[in-house]
């Protein structure tokens, strides 16, 4: 019996198809169960390829930023630097072809060629011994406007404004009482002008003025200039002063 169903089974290629057998029910199927695939490989790849991705932005803007070790960057600096003024750089007189101004009370100052120099006549050997004064200054009745340095010298024991003047502060007490309120006196402080020590005192009054007052011998000297300049005025000032002598 079963040759006979072997003899059926095997034909030759042209023989019909056969259809599958039916299943039996006394042999039990298999079911192949195939596990899942976990999704946590899937984000390992997603962050691995986004930290890779970061790390690749990340080095090519520092590169950017941080310039080769060859690359020579120029610095350029600003022009007051490179190039020095000629009075420090090659040791320049800053008061070459300045004037010199020799005062009536035999003290002289070095000025700029377009300042102006004005003597004074002393009465009996007391007063304004004279005046320098810059481009554009102009003089009212009881005002000056413009830059300008005036000397003056005041014989000790003569009266001011009722007050005998026997020292720098006896003078300070007449100047006070030039005006009636008095004049408003600031910024008081001891002060040198060249070795000469003295006091130096801002005064308010029809103008404001920076007096320096000091005794040599039998006298008191002032030197005066306007109080409301800064800046470059106020370095020209500087400048002559640091020329006060007296002439021997």
């Amino acid at each position: 019996m079963w040759i006979d169903d072997l003899q059926l089974i095997y034909m030759d290629e042209s023989s019909p198809t056969i259809p599958p057998l039916p299943p039996d029910p006394s042999i039990p199927s298999l079911q192949f169960i195939t596990p899942p695939v976990p999704h946590r490989s899937y984000r390992i790849w997603i962050l691995g390829g986004l930290s890779i991705l970061f790390l690749g932005i990340l080095v090519g803007f520092i590169g950017a930023k941080v310039p080769s070790p060859s690359t020579k960057q120029s610095v350029v600096l600003p022009t007051s630097i490179l190039t020095p003024t000629p009075s420090l750089a090659q040791g320049a007189d800053i008061f070459a072809g300045w004037k010199t101004f020799t005062t009536n009370c035999n003290v002289s100052f070095k000025y700029p060629n377009d300042w102006n120099a004005k003597e004074f006549f002393l009465v009996k050997n007391d007063g304004d011994c004279g005046y320098l004064t810059a481009p554009g200054y102009t003089q009212g009745l009881d005002t000056r406007k413009g830059l300008y340095i005036a000397v003056s010298k005041i014989l000790l024991g003569n009266v001011s404004n009722n007050i005998a003047i026997n020292s720098i502060d006896d003078y300070i007490r007449s100047i006070k009482a030039i005006s009636d309120p008095p004049a408003r006196i600031t910024n008081l402080i001891n002060k040198s002008l060249q070795n000469y020590q003295g006091k130096q005192f801002d005064m308010s009054l029809a103008e404001s003025q920076t007096i320096f007052v000091f005794a040599k011998d039998t006298y008191l000297y002032t030197v005066a200039w306007p109080s409301q300049f800064s800046g470059r005025e106020m370095s020209q000032i500087d400048q002559i002063l640091s020329t006060f002598k007296f002439n021997k």
